[in-house]
């Protein structure tokens, strides 16, 4: 019998449960549920310019690509390409066709290099024969958070409330936005990459502080008085048992042995804490999960201490490589890479 046909049309509403189920399967590093990604699809709409394809072997959704602006830095040439197909299914010209269509819509939106990101040992060599060069490395590291010692935790609390810190979730710190915006920028301006980042109060509100995957009482805040000084967000699938790391930062302006105490923020509210040392430096999208899940849960470390692969072509770049985590259970790669 030959290969069964396959249908690649763009994205419908019906689509979203089995796609969620696809991109858990193939990104791993990332935190997916229905609610979150539903809401993402339409946060930026006419901003990230994205489109999103799907590809179907009768009613089984088997693959699916994207391809959006990266309207987070100050270039305009940008495009981030992804394409994914389910592992029973590769091989079969389904990933390339997707990838065409991505790669396609990133230069009819202006962009003159592509960025792709990479995490399966399959993706990789697949990118690399359409021509795309191995940029920045991130690394995404898991955390069992019941293997974690939160003996300290009670004297690090006691010893920051000396000094004038104090520790709430998002939730009660009600009334604030402009100040964690205002860190928020900061933070990411000061991690290491090929463009500067930068971003409106207005899409960052609409890309992380209204996402509804940000609980708001598991994200913390440590203020010295009433300012701000750290954050740590996390992303929570409490069906799923699983939180991730959406971004941590420190403000520079905290004196470096006071900084100590406000690491605060990073304790993980469901269980565990990133042991890593405190920087202005910004954690992104970063998962761990109960260990009796499968697969194993993944915690990214900071930006500089992120294991992902970035690839692009020209018509991306990447993530900051990174040192390893001194903190990890377990690892994978994701890279990014870029056709110029």
């Amino acid at each position: 019998m030959g290969q069964p046909p396959v249908l690649i049309r763009p994205y419908e509403p019906p689509d979203l449960k089995p796609l969620v189920r696809l991109l858990r399967e193939v990104r791993p590093d990332r935190l997916t549920t229905e609610v979150g990604f539903r809401y993402r699809l339409t946060a930026l709409a006419g901003k990230d310019r994205r489109r999103l394809w799907v590809a179907l072997v009768g009613d089984v959704l088997v693959g699916a690509a994207s391809a959006q602006s990266v309207w987070w830095t100050r270039s305009t040439d940008t495009a981030l390409v992804w394409a994914g197909v389910a592992a029973s299914w590769r091989r079969l010209g389904i990933g390339s066709r997707l990838l065409d269509l991505a790669e396609r819509h990133g230069c009819t939106i202006g962009a003159t290099r592509l960025r792709c990101e990479v995490v399966l040992d399959d993706g990789r060599a697949f990118i690399g024969r359409r021509g795309y060069e191995r940029g920045r490395s991130e690394r995404v590291s898991a955390l069992d958070p019941r293997t974690v010692d939160l003996s300290s935790l009670p004297r690090l609390e006691r010893s920051a409330g000396e000094q004038g810190f104090r520790l709430a979730s998002l939730a009660a710190a009600a009334g604030l936005e402009r100040e964690p915006y205002d860190l928020d920028l900061a933070a990411s301006r000061d991690i290491p990459a090929d463009e500067e980042i930068t971003f409106s109060l207005e899409d960052w509100r609409r890309d992380l502080w209204l996402d509804p995957e940000v609980d708001r009482e598991a994200s913390q805040v440590v203020l010295e008085g009433d300012r701000p000084v750290a954050l740590a967000y996390l992303r929570v699938d409490r069906e799923g048992r699983r939180a991730a790391n959406e971004a941590t930062g420190t403000a520079c302006a905290v004196p470096p042995q006071r900084a100590g105490d406000a690491r605060q923020a990073r304790d993980d509210p469901l269980g565990g804490r990133a042991r890593n040392r405190v920087d202005p430096h910004r954690q992104r999208r970063g998962e761990h999960r109960h260990a009796g899940d499968q697969p194993a849960a993944r915690l990214r470390a900071p930006v500089r201490t992120r294991g992902m692969e970035t690839a692009g072509r020209r018509s991306g770049n990447a993530f900051p490589a990174s040192a390893g985590s001194t903190w990890a259970v377990t690892q994978t790669g994701v890279v990014t890479y870029r056709v110029e």
